[in-house]
């Protein structure tokens, strides 16, 4: 059976989505997962971070958290100091809050430390929204997925043309966006052999629009939305996507595009590996059509 790629884990509301360092040499370093907060992260607010750190060393044990927006760092908060004794089985548990004062999209990173160890790091990204700026986005496009960036059922996908259609919008001052979003992957393959093709549809966004206009042109991430797959024997089960797009400059438009099955797990389509709310600057380019952000 082939092995499919990546999880659902990112988009799914109440699951934590997880960034791990696994030092080369485990017994001499601090080994540390990070989490991101329960749901999305809004300018304002005061949200958390989790950190569970393996300590295998002796002497204090500390880590600190950066925010990626140029604020100050912060010490962790141990959740429970009994854990973090040297060589103990259980992780060492903790927090950082955190409130961003302005819009964007932010790596927080999480360094763990102990004497006679080396550090453990582990790093998230996340987008901040900023209800006090609306905005929207229309328009459709061609992208590329590489080989083995998914498939249906049984059989991996080969690779190839994706196209899409979105339109997403959120008014000043309110977390409400509506959303419509069409994903087609003609060259895809399910298991079914007199079957071809797939097709996400969705008008159900269950996460707020981050939109940012710039002069060059802005960005926009729409993290959840639920939707019907078809293919060309008609339904094939219910998803969630992702879209990423960010307008470099007049020339220059990057997309990223994910579809995950809702009910098993695995992933239709994912257009890039950059990371979780990472965009390849050469493999994400969008190679025809055209987006507008206002």
């Amino acid at each position: 059976m082939a092995t499919r790629t990546r999880v659902l884990a990112p988009i799914v509301a109440g699951l934590i989505v997880l960034a791990s360092a696994w030092p080369i040499a485990a017994e001499e370093s601090v080994q540390v997962e990070l989490s991101l907060p329960m749901g999305q992260v809004f300018v304002g607010g005061q949200f958390a971070w989790w950190i569970s750190a393996w300590y295998p060393g002796t002497g204090p044990a500390s880590a600190v958290f950066h925010w990626g927006d140029g604020s100050p760092d912060t010490a962790i908060t141990w959740s429970d100091p009994s854990g973090c004794e040297p060589a103990s089985p259980s992780p060492c548990m903790g927090s950082g809050s955190h409130t961003y004062a302005k819009q964007g999209i932010f790596t927080v990173t999480v360094t763990a430390s102990q004497a006679g160890s080396a550090d453990g790091t582990a790093r998230l990204t996340t987008a901040v929204i900023d209800l006090a700026r609306g905005g929207s986005v229309k328009g459709s496009g061609t992208v590329r997925a590489p080989a083995g960036s998914g498939g249906q059922y049984d059989l991996d996908f080969a690779g190839g043309r994706v196209t899409f259609k979105l339109e997403a919008s959120r008014r000043v001052g309110t977390s409400t966006t509506t959303a419509t979003l069409t994903v087609s992957v003609p060259s895809m393959t399910p298991e079914h052999p007199a079957a071809t093709g797939m097709t996400f549809q969705s008008t159900s966004p269950l996460e707020t629009l981050y939109v940012k206009r710039t002069n060059a042109g802005g960005e926009v991430f729409l993290g959840r939305m639920y939707g019907t797959v078809t293919n060309s024997r008609g339904p094939a089960g219910t998803a969630y996507a992702m879209i990423h797009a960010r307008i470099v400059n007049q020339t220059t438009t990057l997309v990223r595009i994910a579809v995950w099955n809702s009910d098993a797990g695995y992933t239709y389509v994912d257009t890039s590996f950059a990371g979780w709310l990472g965009l390849d600057p050469l493999k994400d380019l969008l190679t025809s059509g055209s987006l507008k952000i206002y």
